[in-house]
């Protein structure tokens, strides 16, 4: 229930509203971060851990990973995460 409420509030209150990718594996996520970092796109990220109540894991493991940019930024951002800068 409190996750719901942090979503809530940062979709309100956030300028990065639009989710350009969805991740399922770290170093993705690193990936995807470094490309829109090295063409100046601001972001936020939004990170779940999927595995079960008291399982063994971690972050890194079954964790999803949601990047989100500002909405003029989201053509460029998806560019930039096709591999296509410039």
């Amino acid at each position: 229930m409190e996750g719901l409420f942090v979503d809530l509030f940062l979709y309100i209150f956030s300028k990065h509203k639009y989710r350009v990718t969805t991740l399922f594996n770290l170093d993705e996520y690193y990936k995807a971060t470094y490309q829109l970092s090295t063409n100046d796109i601001s972001y936020r990220t939004r990170i779940k851990n999927m595995e079960p109540f008291g399982s063994a894991g971690g972050i890194g493991y079954n964790t999803q990973y949601d990047i989100y940019v500002k909405k003029r930024d989201r053509y460029v951002a998806e560019k930039a995460l096709s591999g296509s800068t410039g």
